[in-house]
Formats: structure tokens, sequence, C-alpha cells
């Protein structure tokens, strides 16, 4: 029996009706939820303490797709509403199916608690099984996405016909993951690695948004590695650029993370805006937002000062795409009335483009929706959400929401990228809802 992982949140009950977490209960606290077998059991070895559990099945509600939902604890199940104020007591709890829980602990004799309860909780806490923080799911790709596989790797190959290996550079993109309790990375994730192996690539990228950022920061962290360490799984090289939840600071979380600590945990490097180059491609990868800034969207002044100079120094014969996590200007994002140093950065890639014409493309993600933005002399493309959701409401004019479903191959999105570099073509083959895109 073992509580390792086990994480407690301090004066947070559990509610009765959603089971959503709720702060400030000066008589509760509760834990994260984790993932149960049947027949797994519960002990607290004290009479110090009383608990209750209230269980979730793995179902998914319509809610999570259709609407504007970020739940305050990241997961998407079903509460069972099993929970009661009656079933507090020092009692063993037997699972008697396989189900997610979440306990909600009081003290005995029914005073507040204090800082030292959470750890003499822990102590005296154990389960059957461990602490395991998702259930386990099959190992091979669901019939649907294998015939969505099979049909994006022929359209991939058919671009490829008369053209040699080395004209060609490519990539999969895909961007806001969200990345939740029972949400639907482990099919992407097995989806992308698939694809990988059956086609050559150059990366993938990772446009911004691993997570909500809403819950503590260690299980923030653990959902975000979820989808990095799926990605690198595939063992060719993986690049992020950085999205505003990726901060922890949504809901008002008091678990914020710095843009410094985010360019460490993220990205390892020491700034949160880098420069990679691979082969004759030069691929600027963008910090689109910063906590910190009254206005929180856009590029900071040193960030510009580096873009500027490096596309100064880059080398003749050098093609050059500029990837981020949010749009540089304003209208291309419904959130943002101003983007800091928005129309800053598109100019000087517009100043730097039109005397050398080598830049493929500005890519970014954030809103949600799939647009091609053709006002300058290089395009702005926006990929839409990984994210199982398909509302149709906050999106800027003119973009496109993919309809989603969960369990047929509409619940995936994200694209393979191939620049043709004899003929500078740019085409997005997209796997899942969407259609393929050229861009020129």
């Amino acid at each position: 029996m073992s509580n390792d992982g086990l994480e407690l949140l301090y004066r947070v009950r559990t509610t009765l009706h959603d089971g959503t977490p709720v702060p400030d209960s000066f008589q509760h606290i509760a834990s994260q939820a984790y993932y149960a077998n049947k027949g797994d059991t519960i002990e607290l070895n004290t009479e110090f303490y009383v608990f209750a559990v209230g269980t979730y099945a793995i179902e998914r509600e319509l809610k999570y797709k259709e609407e504007y939902c970020y739940l305050p604890d990241s997961m998407w199940l079903t509460y069972n509403q099993d929970l009661r104020p009656t079933d507090y007591n020092s009692d063993s709890y037997t699972f008697k199916e396989n189900a997610y829980y979440k306990i909600c602990f009081k003290r005995s004799d029914g005073a507040d608690v204090q800082p030292s309860d959470v750890e003499h909780i822990k102590s005296a806490f154990s389960i059957t099984g461990g602490i395991r923080t998702k259930h386990p799911t099959a190992e091979g790709m669901k019939t649907y996405f294998i015939e969505e596989a099979d049909r994006v790797i022929q359209r991939w190959r058919s671009k490829l016909v008369n053209k040699g290996d080395g004209d060609i550079f490519s990539l999969i993109i895909l961007t806001d993951t969200h990345n939740v309790l029972n949400g639907t990375w482990a099919d992407t994730e097995k989806n992308i690695r698939h694809v990988s192996e059956q086609i050559a690539l150059d990366g993938i990228v990772h446009l911004g948004d691993l997570t909500d950022g809403i819950v503590s920061k260690k299980r923030t962290l653990q959902l975000a590695d979820e989808v990095v360490n799926g990605l690198k799984s595939c063992n060719i090289p993986v690049f992020l650029a950085l999205g505003n939840h990726d901060s922890n600071y949504f809901f008002n979380n008091p678990e914020h993370i710095s843009i410094e600590e985010q360019a460490k945990l993220y990205l390892n490097r020491e700034k949160p805006y880098y420069c990679v180059d691979s082969g004759s491609m030069r691929m600027f990868f963008l910090s689109a937002y910063d906590n910190n800034r009254k206005l929180r969207y856009g590029y900071c002044d040193a960030q510009i000062n580096w873009i500027e100079t490096l596309l100064h120094e880059t080398p003749d014969g050098m093609d050059i795409m500029v990837f981020s996590h949010d749009a540089p200007l304003a209208k291309l994002d419904y959130w943002s009335d101003e983007i800091y140093n928005g129309e800053k950065m598109a100019n000087i890639l517009e100043a730097h483009n039109v005397q050398k014409k080598n830049i493929i493309a500005f890519m970014h993600g954030h809103t949600h929706a799939d647009k091609i933005y053709r006002e300058l002399s290089y395009p702005i493309v926006s990929i839409a959400n990984n994210k199982c959701e398909d509302f149709s409401c906050y999106k800027p004019d003119g973009s496109v929401t993919q309809k989603r479903s969960f369990c047929d191959a509409t619940q995936d999105l994200w694209d393979i990228l191939l620049f043709d570099k004899s003929t500078k073509g740019l085409e997005l083959v997209r796997f899942g809802a969407g259609n393929d895109r050229s861009v020129r």
C-alpha cells in the first residue's frame, strides 16, 4: 500500500453537485483526482481525521466539446454525485468499480484544518495499487484513426511525386492541446507517433497551450509532460512555442509560472524565444505572452531587437519560418484589442521579406480556428486547436471552426507541413478535422 504522489489541496472541498473544487473551505482538505481499480482499498491509519470519497466515470460530456469550458480541475469526467456529508468516517473504503476519485478530509474534532494537517494525513493515508494519475488505455490505435492515418500518408506521398528528397522540408505542427485528465491526448500521441514512423520529418512543432493552466503547478507540469514526452517519443526534434495558458494563470490561479520558469521548464532554455537552423531553414520561435505585462499579449522590446538582428544576419539562401502562439496583429486575435509590439513585429518581418523574399510563413495557434491572412508579403497562418472543441464564438472574422466529434477521426486535429524548397510552395496536410490547405 502506498501514498507516493498524493497531492492534497489545503482548505479545499469538493462540491456535492458537480465534484468541482471550492477554495476557502476552512474545515476541508481535498485530494486531486486519481484513478483506482475495482478492489483497491483506501485506509487512513489515524482517528484524528475522517474522509469521504467521490467517484467519477470516464464518460465525457458534450459540454467539454461544445462550450467555452475550462474546468477548474482540468478533467473531463462525469461525476457520480456520490460524496455525501453523512459519509465522513475513518473506516477503510473499497472501490466497487474502476473509477476516478477525489477524497475530502476533515478533522474528527470539527476544528479548522491547519497546514500541519496536510502532512499528517499524507503520513496516515494509503491505497492498494498506489496513486494512479490516469486510467490505462489500449496500446493500439483505434480503427478510425488507422484509416485516417493511411489517407494522410497517401496524400503526403502524392505531393512528393517528381520531387527529390532534398527538395522538401517537412514538420508535424499542432497547437492548443489543452491536455486534461481523461482528455484526448493519448489518442493524438499514438496517431502522431504512427505517422512519424511512416514519413520523413524534420521535426515536430507545438505552438503552445500544452494544458489549461488552471490547476496546481505540480499537476499542470504532469499534464504538460504527458504532451512533451509523448512528442519526444517519436525520436525526432521537438520545438515548442510558449502559449498564454502555459503560465498557469487561468481563474486567478495563485501558482503562476513566470516567463523565466516557463523557458526553463518547457524549453530547457534561458530565454522564452529562440532560433533554430535546420539545414537551409531558419526557424524563429517567439514568446507572445507575459502575464506580468500590462499588455499581456505581445513581444517584449528585447525580443524585437533580437529578431531584427538575426533577420539581418540570416545568410543568403536560407528560408525563414516564424512560429508563435499568438498572431502579431490584434485583428487576428479575438481576445486582444492591442498586441504589444505586434505591429512592430509584423512590420520588421514585412520590411525584411520585401527585400529578401525568404519568409515562408508566420504560423500561430491561440484562436482555436483555421485562417490564412494574405494582406502582407508573407502569409500569417492560423492552425486550429488539437483540443477536441468546436464552439464557434470568440473567433476572429473570417476564421473557420472545424466540426469535431468524440470517437471518430475528427476528434483529432494537426497538420503535416511540407515546404518545397525548389518552388517555394507550402502545403498543409490535415490529420483529422478539416481540410488540406495550400499556402502561397
